[in-house]
């Protein structure tokens, strides 16, 4: 093998770039080129000679060889060795004590500084127990509210129902009437409670606390069937003891499309009792 394949395989490149690279470092050097190839083949560095270039050409030459071939240039030692700036202190400084910085961490989150010489720095969340007591106690306020102070309003309400007030005065054979209107369950249909709601404006006075202890709240009713009966005795016709008697009996006669069933199987005295409690519930 020559020396020229030899150096283009120890070099790493074409033949005729080695060949060419050679005779410029021979005359950089003042050398022949064969003592380049000759070194190069054997693995060494090419003969320096007397110029003070040729430490630079041979570099330059070993880096477009590296180039042309694709391969990392070997590295060469320079005739000057490298100078840091003179600044370069001053700035390593600076970057130290830049990346010793960690950025503010208000959400209290992992914080991990990947600058260049900064150590992960890790924070955690902030523990704030006073917080869980006053949520605690809000809690038990409210289940003190809900279980024991509502109740009790509630059953304030219901006594104040039962305090004496206005009060209807029945005669004995009205009285006698209630007790006929419940066993037959007429508050199944109808109702003895005027509301002050906008659905019972027209029915009369609203019914007073005390109501209830007078009439035992069986009067009331469940729902309204048919129409109140509150203050039945004060409207026109109900208000007649004849046109309810004739009603009560026979119904239909009166009113074709009323739902209200006949209790003609009650006695006379019965059906009076009740004509006569409709009429005075005013």
């Amino acid at each position: 093998m020559s020396d020229l394949a030899a150096a283009a395989a120890a070099m790493g490149g074409p033949e005729e770039l080695v060949l060419r690279s050679a005779k410029a470092r021979a005359q950089a050097a003042g050398v022949p080129v064969e003592d380049i190839l000759a070194a190069w083949a054997a693995g060494g560095s090419a003969p320096s000679g007397s110029a003070a270039a040729a430490p630079q050409v041979e570099a330059a030459a070993q880096a477009e060889i590296a180039a042309a071939s694709e391969t990392p240039a070997p590295a060469v030692e320079s005739a000057q060795p490298a100078q840091a700036p003179a600044d370069a202190p001053a700035t390593t400084a600076a970057a130290s004590t830049q990346s010793a910085q960690v950025p503010p961490n208000p959400g209290g989150v992992v914080v991990v500084d990947r600058r260049a010489g900064a150590a992960p720095v890790l924070t955690g969340r902030v523990d704030r127990p006073e917080l869980y007591v006053v949520g605690i106690v809000l809690l038990f306020l409210l289940g003190v509210l809900v279980a024991v102070v509502l109740p009790a309003q509630d059953a304030q309400s219901v006594a104040a129902d039962q305090l004496p007030g206005t009060t209807p005065v029945l005669t004995d054979l009205a009285e006698r009437g209630r007790q006929v209107y419940v066993q037959e369950g007429c508050f199944y249909c109808h109702t003895q409670m005027v509301r002050s709601a906008v659905t019972d404006v027209g029915l009369g006075t609203v019914t007073e606390p005390g109501t209830s202890a007078a009439l035992a709240g069986d009067t009331f009713g469940h729902q309204r069937i048919g129409p109140d009966l509150t203050h039945v005795g004060s409207r026109e016709p109900t208000s007649d003891p004849a046109y309810l008697r004739s009603f009560l009996v026979d119904p239909s006669s009166v009113n074709p499309d009323t739902q209200q069933p006949a209790v003609a199987y009650l006695s006379d005295e019965d059906l009076d009792a009740l004509v006569q409690y409709l009429v005075e519930s005013q």
